[in-house]
């Protein structure tokens, strides 16, 4: 699945969260994101609807976004223990090529966000 078709299936979402964001002023298109999601993860579609009603937001000022999804369920549960990430979602945020942040969920739901 592209940015794109995840932009277009999680549409009204996305609507939804942009106007808290209509006013932000920032410049992040010198960040790289690597969005981790599957559709069949609701944790995913509330986050990364988040995550891309901010970059609809900022338009050109927003960062580049790489997605990775997984959308074969049984496949990634099998090999989750062989993946750099933990939990679905997890967003990975790298400026160059230095990570310094990582928000990802824990096996509760709770969402944590770290900084490197």
């Amino acid at each position: 699945m592209t940015t794109q078709e995840l932009e277009q299936l999680w549409q009204k979402e996305i609507a939804e969260q942009q106007e808290k964001y209509r006013d932000i002023d920032l410049n992040l298109s010198d960040v790289k994101v690597e969005l981790h999601n599957a559709t069949w993860c609701p944790d995913c579609v509330r986050e990364c609807s988040e995550l891309l009603a901010i970059k609809a937001a900022l338009g050109d000022r927003a960062p580049e976004i790489s997605l990775i999804s997984y959308e074969d369920k049984e496949h990634y549960m099998s090999n989750k223990a062989s993946l750099d990430i933990n939990c679905l979602p997890t967003i990975i945020f790298t400026r160059g090529e230095q990570e310094f942040a990582r928000i990802e969920e824990d096996s509760q739901g709770k969402i944590l966000g770290l900084i490197s």
